[in-house]
């Protein structure tokens, strides 16, 4: 009994193989593509109706054929393209399922160029500013300049000799901003009164002013009395170098007979301080005469010899000029200067020219320096 299922089984398989030959060669594809999946779909149909049914014999081809038939009269029936593909297709027949390319999706709308860019304007060069006028210098305020009496003045060494080296100018103060007095020549002698600097203050013809120290030659000198003053000189004498040098005759007339000596003779006379001069002493002694007069071209000197009575000689030199008025006081100052003059105190000498009628005076103080 099962030989005979088997060979029942093996015949319908071989039914189902002829069947797919005899649609294989039709020449409608489309048709055969659809046969043949229905047979297939149907074959399990067939099978189990007559395993259900338990009837005879089916003719399995027959059977076949109706539902093709069927399936084809159906207008119902879907697509090819929804039935299910079996995974594995029987005796290497294989079905080429390509699906169809999907379009590609155009877009909305086509790009456009993008415009070219404008181009810029070329940037004219800016031209160089024009150079702001430079302000014309102001011009320098003229120096305010100092009176010249007020200016102080250091000692110089009125022993030497000062002369002009060249022609130059006798200025009124320490400065080319003061005014020119007058021009020198070139070996003018010079009586130094002061340094200020590197000007001296120097008197030439009866005129003070200033010159410039580069323009000045010092030499050293030594103080000569006149000739007929010479060792032996005569008692109480009174001698001053400088341009108008002289030897004079003097008086110890001290306060009480002093003014009316130097008034009523060309004698010089004592005055203030000690009296009665006695030189080298440590004492101060006042001499007075005129200027105009006996004592014209005093306030150039700057070396003195005081003969005594014992015809002894002292020599003295000046440190100090002063301008007073008739109470000793000093003209740029102020000052009183009176017990200076006056006063005994000091190995010096004062020298005081008086004039008449005149407001200032000069005082020369001179320092004592040997005696023979």
């Amino acid at each position: 009994m099962k030989k005979l299922i088997i060979s029942i089984s093996i015949m319908l398989s071989l039914g189902a193989v002829t069947s797919f030959a005899f649609f294989a060669e039709s020449p409608d594809l489309k048709v055969m593509d659809t046969r043949v999946a229905v047979t297939e779909e149907f074959n399990g149909e067939a099978t189990e109706s007559t395993e259900s049914t338990g009837a005879g014999e089916v003719n399995y081809y027959d059977l076949t054929r109706k539902k093709v038939h069927e399936a084809e009269a159906d207008t119902t029936l879907s697509p090819a393209s929804e039935l299910e593909t079996p995974s594995e297709p029987e005796d290497g027949v294989q079905e080429n399922l390509e699906s169809e390319p999907k379009p590609e999706p155009k877009p909305d709308s086509e790009p456009k160029p993008k415009p070219d860019p404008e181009p810029k304007p070329e940037s004219k060069p800016e031209p160089d500013p024009e150079p702001e006028p430079e302000p014309e210098p102001e011009p320098e305020p003229k120096p305010i300049l100092k009176d010249p009496s007020s200016i102080d003045l250091s000692s110089v060494d009125k022993a030497m000799i000062y002369k002009s080296t060249s022609s130059l100018n006798l200025r009124v103060g320490p400065s080319t901003d003061y005014d020119r007095i007058t021009t020198l020549s070139a070996g003018t002698e010079l009586t130094p009164v002061g340094k200020h600097e590197h000007w001296y203050k120097v008197a030439v013809d009866g005129k003070e002013g200033f010159v410039h120290g580069s323009y000045v030659s010092v030499k050293e000198d030594r103080l000569e009395a006149p000739k007929d003053n010479r060792p032996g000189y005569q008692a109480k004498s009174f001698t001053f170098n400088g341009p108008k040098g002289k030897t004079l005759k003097y008086k110890n007339g001290g306060r009480d007979q002093g003014q009316h000596i130097i008034d009523t003779s060309k004698y010089v006379s004592t005055w203030g301080g000690e009296e009665h001069f006695v030189g080298g002493n440590g004492k101060n002694t006042h001499f007075i005469q005129h200027n105009p007069g006996v004592f014209a071209g005093v306030q150039y000197a700057d070396r003195f010899i005081i003969t005594d009575e014992h015809g002894e000689n002292h020599i003295y030199k000046k440190t100090e000029m002063f301008v007073i008025d008739g109470k000793a006081r000093e003209k740029d100052t102020g000052r009183r200067l009176f017990q200076r003059l006056a006063g005994t105190k000091g190995n010096r000498i004062v020298v005081q020219t008086c004039v008449v009628g005149n407001e200032y005076n000069y005082m020369i103080e001179a320092e004592y320096i040997e005696s023979y």
